[in-house]
């Protein structure tokens, strides 16, 4: 056999104006509304504050130290501390952001690779700081000076090619080393080394003057060998950080001079990449 619990039930308006006391525990439901009160044995129904299975609707509530928080599904508006703060958000991954000591703003998301930042005293997304990415500008120093950079803020990176070595001679003479690259940033110098030039030599493979002697029966060949070229400069990439530096001070590595008609070596190079 089925049993039925039953509680005790009306429209709103009908308990506003039977306005019982509800005995302690005593359920009383309002069947157009959803809402229920729970009776305490003294206080009569229109004093009585709600259950619910809906919950109480409405910008106002309960606000004490204990409880400083009231949410309105139908406004969406949080109320904190007596102070509403209606939700801006409308997109996904938009971030809510204070505007004042009261009130919110919403900050769309940004554009692929950039980042949080400030901008003008505000939280605003904006492009990354030099450093982010090498790909936007490239520049080659072969000269000694004292470069300007001070239009360029953040990481840079600067690849450092010594000067290359000489070239020998088959007759002998070696070839001279290439100077040494180097830049001095903030009282901070980095250095890349020349290559050493390269060794005469009096042996490898016969000069194309060969000859062959009949005196002795026997074939000779002229002992002079071909030389040897010089080594390339040392290859040294470093990054700086430029965004308080107006100059900075470069050398660049001298080639090595060829010895006797060897070939002089190649002039050493700076290259600086940075984001624009």
């Amino acid at each position: 056999m089925a049993i039925n619990i039953q509680f005790r039930r009306g429209t709103a308006s009908e308990w506003t104006a039977a306005n019982p006391t509800l005995a302690v525990a005593e359920m009383g439901i309002e069947t157009d509304t959803d809402k229920f009160k729970l009776g305490n044995g003294s206080t009569a129904w229109t004093s009585l504050g709600y259950g619910g299975i809906k919950g109480d609707d409405g910008t106002s509530g309960v606000v004490t130290a204990t409880s400083p928080l009231t949410y309105n599904a139908g406004t969406s508006t949080v109320g904190i501390d007596n102070t509403v703060v209606i939700n801006p958000m409308t997109t996904a991954q938009d971030l809510i952001v204070a505007d004042g000591a009261s009130s919110v703003t919403r900050l769309g998301v940004g554009t692929d690779d950039q980042v949080l930042s400030v901008v003008a005293g505000e939280v605003a997304w904006a492009d990354a700081a030099g450093g982010g990415g090498m790909n936007s500008i490239v520049e080659i120093i072969a000269t000694d000076s004292a470069y300007d950079v001070s239009a360029i803020s953040g990481f840079v990176r600067f690849t450092l090619v010594g000067g290359g070595g000489g070239g020998s001679n088959r007759n002998n003479p070696s070839g001279g080393a290439g100077g040494t690259t180097s830049i001095v940033s903030g009282g901070v110098t980095t250095s890349a080394s020349g290559g050493l030039g390269g060794i005469g030599s009096t042996i490898g493979r016969a000069a194309q003057n060969a000859f062959v002697s009949y005196n002795s029966g026997q074939p000779s060949a002229s002992q002079y060998g071909e030389g040897f070229a010089g080594l390339g400069g040392e290859i040294k990439t470093v990054y700086y950080n430029l965004s308080d530096v107006s100059t900075i001070d470069v050398t660049v590595g001298a080639a090595g001079p060829g010895g006797g008609s060897g070939k002089d070596g190649f002039r050493g190079v700076i290259v600086m990449e940075y984001s624009a």
